[in-house]
């Protein structure tokens, strides 16, 4: 039987806590499911919730992740200053950073790319997006709100299958 558990681990945690919660909850949630998806929130390079996913990626200890991005969004909500702008890293160098930055606990690749194509309206052109990131990242893509997550799952499934094969070489 394959069972998977999703929770949201850390909103109004103190910071000094962060990574210990984020542990004991991934340490309860192993007692109740064979894959656990820890949601992230935020971006390691947004300037308000940088900390809050350091903290979910070190205190996760992730197998892989799966990056989420929003074609079409230049730089990060910052409501409360409207005067900064903070654009977004650029896939690969995000993609590089957060494989740089689990590293430090333990390794943990992107082994997939979730795009919220809310932005694009026309299917076609969000199959396009889907394409070129997929192009760009050489990792199995897709926007699985809007197409469903089977097929985004499958290969997120067939690459965290094939690191477990590895580590226990």
């Amino acid at each position: 039987e394959f069972r998977r558990v999703l929770f949201r681990s850390v909103d109004r945690v103190i910071s000094d806590f962060l990574n210990g919660t984020c542990e004991w909850l991934v340490e309860q949630a192993e007692t109740l499911g064979d894959w656990i998806f820890v949601e992230g929130q935020g971006s390691i390079d947004h300037p308000a919730y940088s900390a809050v996913t350091l903290g979910l990626i070190h205190g996760s200890t992730p197998d892989a992740m799966v990056l989420v991005h929003k074609p079409g969004l230049a730089a990060h909500d910052f409501e409360h200053r409207p005067e900064f702008t903070f654009p977004l890293m650029d896939l690969p160098r995000s993609i590089a950073a957060h494989e740089l930055i689990a590293g430090m606990v333990k390794p943990a690749p992107v082994v997939a790319v979730a795009l919220n194509t809310s932005l694009h309206p026309d299917e076609a052109d969000a199959r396009r997006l889907i394409a070129e990131t997929a192009a760009l990242t050489g990792l199995p893509t897709d926007d699985p709100f809007r197409f469903g997550g089977g097929p985004l799952f499958a290969a997120i499934r067939e690459r965290v299958e094939a690191i477990d094969r590895k580590s226990t070489r």
